[in-house]
Protein backbone atom coordinates (compact mmCIF):
# COMPACT_ATOMS: atom_id res chain seq x y z
CA UNK A 1 0.00 0.00 0.00
CA UNK A 2 1.48 3.31 -1.02
CA UNK A 3 1.78 6.32 1.25
CA UNK A 4 -0.97 8.06 -0.74
CA UNK A 5 -3.37 5.15 -0.19
CA UNK A 6 -2.61 5.09 3.52
CA UNK A 7 -3.32 8.84 3.71
CA UNK A 8 -6.65 8.44 1.91
CA UNK A 9 -7.64 5.53 4.16
CA UNK A 10 -6.82 7.54 7.26
CA UNK A 11 -8.87 10.49 6.02
CA UNK A 12 -11.74 8.17 5.13
CA UNK A 13 -11.67 6.69 8.64
CA UNK A 14 -11.75 10.14 10.16
CA UNK A 15 -14.69 11.07 7.96
CA UNK A 16 -16.69 7.99 9.03
CA UNK A 17 -15.89 8.59 12.69
CA UNK A 18 -16.82 12.24 12.42
CA UNK A 19 -20.03 11.34 10.62
CA UNK A 20 -20.96 8.80 13.28
CA UNK A 21 -20.29 11.30 16.08
CA UNK A 22 -22.30 13.96 14.30
CA UNK A 23 -25.13 11.48 13.91
CA UNK A 24 -25.03 10.67 17.64
CA UNK A 25 -25.02 14.34 18.58
CA UNK A 26 -27.92 15.05 16.26
CA UNK A 27 -29.86 12.12 17.67
CA UNK A 28 -29.18 13.27 21.23
CA UNK A 29 -30.43 16.79 20.51
CA UNK A 30 -33.27 15.77 18.24
CA UNK A 31 -36.90 14.92 18.97
CA UNK A 32 -37.22 12.23 21.65
CA UNK A 33 -40.06 10.19 23.14
CA UNK A 34 -41.89 11.62 26.13
CA UNK A 35 -44.20 8.65 26.80
CA UNK A 36 -43.07 5.04 26.55
CA UNK A 37 -45.73 2.40 25.90
CA UNK A 38 -43.27 -0.50 25.77
CA UNK A 39 -44.74 -1.99 28.97
CA UNK A 40 -48.36 -1.58 27.82
CA UNK A 41 -50.03 -3.95 25.38
CA UNK A 42 -51.15 -2.38 22.07
CA UNK A 43 -54.72 -3.51 22.80
CA UNK A 44 -54.69 -1.62 26.12
CA UNK A 45 -53.40 1.55 24.45
CA UNK A 46 -56.44 1.56 22.17
CA UNK A 47 -59.05 0.20 24.59
CA UNK A 48 -58.06 2.66 27.35
CA UNK A 49 -57.68 5.43 24.74
CA UNK A 50 -54.28 6.41 26.11
CA UNK A 51 -53.70 8.53 23.01
CA UNK A 52 -57.00 10.42 23.42
CA UNK A 53 -58.14 9.81 19.84
CA UNK A 54 -61.74 8.55 20.15
CA UNK A 55 -63.23 12.03 19.63
CA UNK A 56 -60.88 12.68 16.71
CA UNK A 57 -61.90 9.54 14.82
CA UNK A 58 -65.58 10.12 15.68
CA UNK A 59 -65.34 13.60 14.12
CA UNK A 60 -63.96 12.08 10.91
CA UNK A 61 -66.77 9.49 10.81
CA UNK A 62 -69.33 12.25 11.37
CA UNK A 63 -67.79 14.20 8.46
CA UNK A 64 -67.24 17.16 10.77
CA UNK A 65 -63.78 17.67 9.31
CA UNK A 66 -61.85 16.58 6.22
CA UNK A 67 -59.41 13.66 6.54
CA UNK A 68 -55.66 14.15 6.32
CA UNK A 69 -54.50 14.84 2.76
CA UNK A 70 -52.19 12.28 1.15
CA UNK A 71 -49.36 13.85 -0.86
CA UNK A 72 -47.75 10.66 -2.12
CA UNK A 73 -47.96 6.94 -1.45
CA UNK A 74 -46.04 3.88 -2.61
CA UNK A 75 -47.07 0.30 -1.92
CA UNK A 76 -45.21 -2.99 -1.94
CA UNK A 77 -47.25 -6.04 -2.86
CA UNK A 78 -46.36 -9.67 -2.19
CA UNK A 79 -45.66 -11.81 -5.22
CA UNK A 80 -48.77 -13.97 -4.82
CA UNK A 81 -50.99 -11.52 -2.98
CA UNK A 82 -53.52 -8.92 -3.98
CA UNK A 83 -53.07 -6.83 -0.81
CA UNK A 84 -50.09 -4.54 -0.15
CA UNK A 85 -47.55 -5.84 2.32
CA UNK A 86 -46.37 -2.34 3.15
CA UNK A 87 -45.44 1.01 1.77
CA UNK A 88 -44.55 4.62 2.44
CA UNK A 89 -47.03 7.50 2.64
CA UNK A 90 -46.56 11.25 2.99
CA UNK A 91 -49.39 13.17 4.65
CA UNK A 92 -50.00 16.93 4.49
CA UNK A 93 -51.39 18.86 7.45
CA UNK A 94 -52.80 22.22 6.39
CA UNK A 95 -56.22 22.63 8.05
CA UNK A 96 -56.61 24.01 11.58
CA UNK A 97 -58.52 20.89 12.66
CA UNK A 98 -55.74 18.52 11.57
CA UNK A 99 -52.90 20.76 12.75
CA UNK A 100 -54.39 21.23 16.22
CA UNK A 101 -54.74 17.45 16.68
CA UNK A 102 -51.23 16.81 15.33
CA UNK A 103 -49.76 19.39 17.72
CA UNK A 104 -51.55 17.77 20.64
CA UNK A 105 -50.34 14.26 19.68
CA UNK A 106 -46.78 15.55 19.25
CA UNK A 107 -46.80 17.48 22.54
CA UNK A 108 -48.22 14.53 24.51
CA UNK A 109 -45.83 11.90 23.19
CA UNK A 110 -42.57 13.63 22.19
CA UNK A 111 -40.24 16.22 23.70
CA UNK A 112 -37.66 18.66 22.31
CA UNK A 113 -40.03 19.58 19.52
CA UNK A 114 -38.84 22.56 17.41
CA UNK A 115 -40.96 25.70 17.60
CA UNK A 116 -41.09 25.67 13.81
CA UNK A 117 -42.97 22.38 13.92
CA UNK A 118 -45.40 23.41 16.66
CA UNK A 119 -46.21 26.75 15.00
CA UNK A 120 -46.25 25.62 11.37
CA UNK A 121 -49.36 26.21 9.27
CA UNK A 122 -48.40 23.55 6.78
CA UNK A 123 -46.18 20.52 7.32
CA UNK A 124 -45.65 17.03 5.95
CA UNK A 125 -45.32 13.75 7.80
CA UNK A 126 -43.84 10.70 6.07
CA UNK A 127 -44.19 7.21 7.55
CA UNK A 128 -43.35 3.70 6.47
CA UNK A 129 -46.15 1.25 7.23
CA UNK A 130 -46.93 -2.46 7.09
CA UNK A 131 -50.34 -4.08 6.77
CA UNK A 132 -51.33 -6.55 9.48
CA UNK A 133 -54.64 -8.38 9.38
CA UNK A 134 -56.01 -5.82 6.93
CA UNK A 135 -54.99 -2.80 9.08
CA UNK A 136 -52.10 -0.48 8.31
CA UNK A 137 -49.60 0.11 11.13
CA UNK A 138 -46.57 2.39 11.29
CA UNK A 139 -43.40 0.26 11.39
CA UNK A 140 -41.63 0.19 14.73
CA UNK A 141 -38.04 -0.07 13.47
CA UNK A 142 -37.87 3.12 11.41
CA UNK A 143 -38.33 6.78 12.32
CA UNK A 144 -41.05 8.82 10.71
CA UNK A 145 -40.08 12.20 9.21
CA UNK A 146 -41.57 15.62 9.83
CA UNK A 147 -40.75 18.20 7.20
CA UNK A 148 -41.37 21.88 6.48
CA UNK A 149 -40.17 22.90 3.05
CA UNK A 150 -36.70 21.30 2.97
CA UNK A 151 -36.16 20.97 6.72
CA UNK A 152 -36.57 17.42 8.03
CA UNK A 153 -36.82 16.09 11.60
CA UNK A 154 -36.72 12.41 12.57
CA UNK A 155 -39.67 11.31 14.71
CA UNK A 156 -39.08 8.16 16.82
CA UNK A 157 -41.82 5.51 16.77
CA UNK A 158 -44.81 5.84 19.08
CA UNK A 159 -47.98 3.76 18.92
CA UNK A 160 -50.02 6.96 19.13
CA UNK A 161 -48.72 7.88 15.67
CA UNK A 162 -50.14 4.61 14.31
CA UNK A 163 -53.48 5.20 16.02
CA UNK A 164 -53.60 8.79 14.77
CA UNK A 165 -52.97 7.94 11.12
CA UNK A 166 -54.48 4.46 10.76
CA UNK A 167 -56.62 3.85 13.86
CA UNK A 168 -60.12 4.50 12.43
CA UNK A 169 -61.10 0.80 12.29
CA UNK A 170 -59.73 0.05 15.77
CA UNK A 171 -61.54 3.00 17.35
CA UNK A 172 -64.79 2.03 15.66
CA UNK A 173 -64.37 -1.45 17.23
CA UNK A 174 -63.61 0.16 20.60
CA UNK A 175 -66.83 2.18 20.40
CA UNK A 176 -68.84 -1.01 19.76
CA UNK A 177 -67.14 -2.91 22.59
CA UNK A 178 -67.85 -0.13 25.08
CA UNK A 179 -71.45 0.22 23.91
CA UNK A 180 -71.06 3.92 23.15
CA UNK A 181 -73.88 5.67 21.25
CA UNK A 182 -73.64 5.34 17.46
CA UNK A 183 -71.98 8.15 15.57
CA UNK A 184 -74.28 10.22 13.34
CA UNK A 185 -72.84 10.73 9.89
CA UNK A 186 -73.45 14.12 8.26
CA UNK A 187 -73.55 14.68 4.48
CA UNK A 188 -70.10 14.97 2.94
CA UNK A 189 -71.12 18.29 1.33
CA UNK A 190 -71.16 19.91 4.77
CA UNK A 191 -67.43 19.28 5.11
CA UNK A 192 -66.70 20.26 1.52
CA UNK A 193 -68.25 23.66 2.11
CA UNK A 194 -65.92 24.43 5.03
CA UNK A 195 -62.32 25.53 4.96
CA UNK A 196 -60.94 24.32 8.26
CA UNK A 197 -63.45 21.65 9.18
CA UNK A 198 -65.32 24.04 11.46
CA UNK A 199 -69.00 23.22 11.19
CA UNK A 200 -70.33 26.06 13.33
CA UNK A 201 -70.54 28.59 10.46
CA UNK A 202 -71.85 25.90 8.14
CA UNK A 203 -74.76 25.15 10.43
CA UNK A 204 -75.52 28.89 10.65
CA UNK A 205 -75.43 29.42 6.89
CA UNK A 206 -79.08 28.46 6.17
CA UNK A 207 -80.31 31.16 8.55
CA UNK A 208 -80.77 34.47 6.73
CA UNK A 209 -80.97 37.24 9.30
CA UNK A 210 -82.50 39.61 6.70
CA UNK A 211 -85.73 37.60 6.48
CA UNK A 212 -86.71 37.90 10.16
CA UNK A 213 -85.98 41.63 9.99
CA UNK A 214 -88.35 42.06 7.08
CA UNK A 215 -91.12 40.06 8.69
CA UNK A 216 -90.71 42.12 11.83
CA UNK A 217 -91.04 45.30 9.77
CA UNK A 218 -94.18 43.99 8.14
CA UNK A 219 -95.63 43.06 11.49
CA UNK A 220 -95.02 46.58 12.72
CA UNK A 221 -96.73 48.06 9.66
CA UNK A 222 -99.81 45.91 10.09
CA UNK A 223 -100.11 46.80 13.75
CA UNK A 224 -99.89 50.48 12.87
CA UNK A 225 -102.75 50.23 10.32
CA UNK A 226 -105.34 48.92 12.76
CA UNK A 227 -104.04 51.23 15.43
CA UNK A 228 -106.22 54.14 14.09
CA UNK A 229 -109.49 52.21 14.34
CA UNK A 230 -108.40 50.81 17.66
CA UNK A 231 -108.06 54.36 18.99
CA UNK A 232 -111.51 55.39 17.67
CA UNK A 233 -112.48 55.23 21.10
CA UNK A 234 -114.77 52.80 22.39
CA UNK A 235 -113.97 54.70 25.61
CA UNK A 236 -114.67 58.18 23.99
CA UNK A 237 -118.44 57.71 23.97
CA UNK A 238 -118.23 57.17 27.70
CA UNK A 239 -117.82 60.90 28.45
CA UNK A 240 -120.95 61.55 26.31
CA UNK A 241 -122.81 59.07 28.46
CA UNK A 242 -121.72 61.04 31.51
CA UNK A 243 -123.06 64.35 30.04
CA UNK A 244 -126.43 62.74 29.22
CA UNK A 245 -127.34 62.21 32.86
CA UNK A 246 -126.58 65.88 33.47
CA UNK A 247 -129.10 66.82 30.81
CA UNK A 248 -131.68 64.57 32.42
CA UNK A 249 -131.25 66.34 35.72
CA UNK A 250 -131.56 69.77 34.05
CA UNK A 251 -135.25 69.32 33.22
CA UNK A 252 -135.89 69.43 36.89
CA UNK A 253 -139.19 71.19 36.27
CA UNK A 254 -140.32 68.77 38.92
CA UNK A 255 -139.70 71.77 41.10
CA UNK A 256 -142.46 73.66 39.23
CA UNK A 257 -145.13 71.22 40.24
CA UNK A 258 -143.91 71.59 43.77
CA UNK A 259 -144.54 75.35 43.49
CA UNK A 260 -147.97 74.71 42.05
CA UNK A 261 -148.73 72.50 44.96
CA UNK A 262 -147.79 75.28 47.33
CA UNK A 263 -150.15 77.78 45.56
CA UNK A 264 -153.41 76.23 46.73
CA UNK A 265 -152.56 76.70 50.38
CA UNK A 266 -152.11 80.46 49.75
CA UNK A 267 -155.45 80.53 47.90
CA UNK A 268 -157.07 78.76 50.75
CA UNK A 269 -155.77 81.39 53.16
CA UNK A 270 -157.83 84.15 51.46
CA UNK A 271 -161.17 83.35 53.16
Amino acid sequence: MTDRQKDLLERFGQFLTGGALAGLVAAGCGIALRRDFSKVTPQAVVFDDLCGLQDYHDALVENKAPPISVVSSTELTKENGDRPAGGKTTFAFDSEFQLSHLRRILGDNWKRLPDEVMKANNLHLEVRWAERVGVKRVVTDEDAELSIDRKVWALPYSQCLSEFLFGATLYATRRDLLGLPPVKTQPQSVVAAGTDGDTAPLMATPATPATPALTAAKATDTTLAPAAPATTPAPVPTPVAEVAPALTVAPAPTVAPATDAAAPPTAAAKP
